[in-house]
């Protein structure tokens, strides 16, 4: 049975980690009968407590529905990550947030519950990235005002013309996230010359985050958040 995160990518979310750019993961597969852990090369096995409708089949393998595969997905260690597992899910738009909602409840007890009991209320299927999600995960649970994620820009005629990643639109605070596989060198130039614009001719204030400020032991985007709202407000926050 394929779960996890090889199964959020066969229902067609990539949600897999940064080191997945160097390194093939392995294929997550677990088993609901006792004793039946696959022992594989480049295998991550073990067992599974699942019911029949946990159980699709999915380009010909036995897969784990979208929805059972974003409860597991929600319920790891890693809240900001737990938070980006659930929002990539939930853009496919396979499931409802409802229905998802009413799916915790069969959880009670099992490990890491009440990290999916905190993430799901907080989850947006407009997330864009992981990165994305876990910056904005950070921003919620700092106390800060709450960002909407891909908050659109327009132009003077009130077309759409760009999206921020996060906004503040009270306060004009917004976050992005340049990832080097589409804020590299190439981008550079037109993703300065765009930030410029928005903020000449809308009051806000763009604050630039990066791999460093969100993966790894000590990243912490929060210091960076609290002096873009100082500068744009004249508040502590």
């Amino acid at each position: 049975m394929i779960c996890d995160h090889t199964a959020a990518w066969l229902h067609g979310a990539d949600l897999l980690p940064p080191a997945a750019e160097r390194v093939v993961p392995p294929v997550q597969m677990f088993s609901k009968h006792p004793g039946n852990r696959v022992r594989l090369p480049d295998v991550d096995s073990g067992e599974r407590r699942l019911r029949d409708s946990d159980v699709v089949d999915l380009h010909g393998l036995r897969v784990t529905s979208a929805l059972r595969t974003t409860c597991d997905l929600g319920r790891i260690r890693d809240l900001p990550r737990a938070l980006a597992n659930v929002d990539g899910m939930l853009a496919l738009r396979l499931f409802e947030h409802h229905e998802l909602d009413a799916e915790i409840r069969r959880y009670r007890g099992m490990r890491w519950v009440t990290h999916l009991r905190t993430v799901v209320p907080m989850a947006d299927p407009r997330a864009q990235s992981p990165a994305e999600s876990m910056l904005r995960f950070h921003w919620v649970t700092s106390g800060l005002p709450q960002p909407v994620p891909q908050h659109p820009v327009h132009d003077i005629d009130g077309n759409e013309i760009y999206y921020l990643d996060l906004l503040d639109p009270v306060n004009g605070v917004a976050g992005e996230y340049d990832g080097v596989e589409f804020h590299g060198e190439d981008r550079r130039q037109h993703d300065a010359e765009r930030r410029d614009w928005i903020e000449s001719h809308h009051p806000i204030s763009i604050e630039v985050f990066t791999r460093t400020d969100l993966f790894g032991p000590r990243a912490d985007p929060v210091p960076k958040l609290r002096r873009a709202y100082r500068q744009r407000t004249g508040r502590w926050w």
